[in-house]
């Protein structure tokens, strides 16, 4: 029986909209490429599906990730000022909360956030989710990044520390198989991706794609188990 349920933060729960937009645009006043949107999405998503976050992502991090993306998608004579163009036009837009997120206003389990964040997360959760989360907890401060197993034992450590219940009676949301799904389950957790726009649609592992589908997804978890 399901009785704590974990969320990613960054794309479980809030986004920042135009990323691809901006990727896009810049992309084709640089080098006159002409790339869709799905395109440059697919690369960025699966670059970040195959790479190790650091505890803390600091700008170094982002401009190697987006030169990264870049020459995935051929473009491979990026300079180190375009690339700082680019991280500063992606940094300047604003986080959002996914509308999907008022299911967990009301929402009858405690629950809280695991993230590959800096030590502002709390603050992020307060201002853009404040539905009353048990703890957030993020790599900067843990000293471990998703998805290390050992970010994972020290969430777990604290629910199983607070709280009468097992691992198996925990549920992981998130919107990566690679950093999210894959260790909780292989820590012992139930885990769900949350696919809002169906890339993951082959993934073999349980998806949902809106938040608003979470109470009935825990309701078949219960009767299962």
């Amino acid at each position: 029986m399901i009785k704590f349920v974990l969320f990613d933060f960054a794309n479980t729960l809030v986004y920042k909209p135009d990323v691809f937009k901006i990727f896009q645009n810049f992309i084709l006043a640089t080098y006159k490429k002409d790339l869709t949107l799905e395109q440059i999405k697919k690369t960025h998503d699966n670059l970040r599906e195959s790479i190790v976050f650091p505890d803390k992502t600091t700008e170094e991090f982002y401009l190697g990730f987006n030169e990264n993306v870049l020459k995935e998608l051929g473009i491979d004579q990026a300079s180190k000022t375009e690339l700082q163009k680019l991280f500063r036009d992606l940094r300047e837009l604003k986080w959002k909360a996914y509308e999907d997120t008022w299911v967990l206003k009301d929402f009858g389990l405690p629950k809280a956030v695991l993230s590959n964040w800096d030590e502002c997360l709390e603050q992020f959760v307060n201002e853009l989710t404040p539905y009353n989360f048990v703890f957030t907890m993020g790599s900067f401060s843990t000293g471990f990044s998703k998805p290390d197993l050992r970010f994972y034992q020290t969430a777990l450590d604290k629910i199983l520390g607070s709280h009468d219940i097992n691992v198996d009676n925990i549920l992981m949301i998130g919107d990566s198989p690679h950093l999210d799904i894959d260790p909780a389950k292989n820590i012992g957790m139930h885990a769900a991706l949350i696919d809002r726009e169906g890339q993951f649609s082959k993934y073999p592992g349980i998806i949902i794609d809106s938040l608003e589908k979470l109470p009935e997804l825990i309701n078949k978890i219960n009767e299962i188990t």
